[in-house]
């Protein structure tokens, strides 16, 4: 959930133009009881004598054999001590050999002290073994932005991924995907389109 999209600084590492960034100088803490996993987490902003660039987090998941489900809630600030609360829920089904994923989340900033960014994602997607080695990875986002004062965008993006296990814990990937930007998301004078493509290797510690 720290890909909030936002130029302004939530969380302790900053922001770019895209918004995302890790949550170094952080506390985790987790629990498993049986199928469930319950998480816990803070940043600090390594500010003297502030919350500022702070950010917090909780989250619960379940997961059977063919089916799980997860929803977690964070909440950052800004480098002025303005608030982003968000939330994301999803879940995924085993049907045959193929796993569907649905997922949802919701931000809402305060960008100024009276203006706001709100940002609602919902993902469809499925994974797919090709091989006892191979799998094949879909995903579709819709991302819908309203702004106080500023006409309501977002965009479409459809990502591929072809994973190669190494091992359990290395993989081999390639990755395609397409972008469309709907209205003024982007700048003026950039194309409304974008594809992409890359490779690399995975590895779980």
């Amino acid at each position: 959930m720290n890909a909030h999209r936002l130029a302004v600084q939530y969380g302790p590492a900053g922001g770019s133009i895209t918004g995302a960034y890790r949550l170094d100088n952080s506390l985790k803490y987790v629990v498993r009881v049986g199928d469930f996993t319950l998480r816990a987490m803070h940043a600090v902003g390594e500010q003297a004598k502030s919350s500022l660039l702070s950010s917090s987090g909780v989250g619960a998941s379940y997961q059977a054999s063919n089916w799980g489900a997860a929803l977690s809630y964070a909440q950052f600030k800004s480098d002025t001590g303005l608030p982003l609360k968000a939330f994301v829920g999803g879940g995924n089904v085993l049907v045959g050999n193929a796993k569907i994923n649905l997922s949802y989340g919701s931000h809402n900033a305060d960008t100024t002290t009276s203006l706001t960014t709100k940002n609602n994602t919902l993902g469809v997607g499925v994974t797919l073994p090709l091989s006892p080695s191979v799998d094949w990875i879909a995903t579709l986002y819709q991302v819908k932005r309203s702004r106080t004062a500023a006409a309501d965008d977002g965009f479409n993006r459809a990502v591929s991924f072809l994973e190669y296990k190494l091992s359990k814990t290395s993989r081999l990937y390639a990755e395609l995907d397409y972008t469309k930007w709907k209205t003024g998301y982007q700048a003026a004078g950039l194309k409304s389109t974008a594809s992409g493509v890359s490779f690399g290797v995975m590895h779980s510690f």
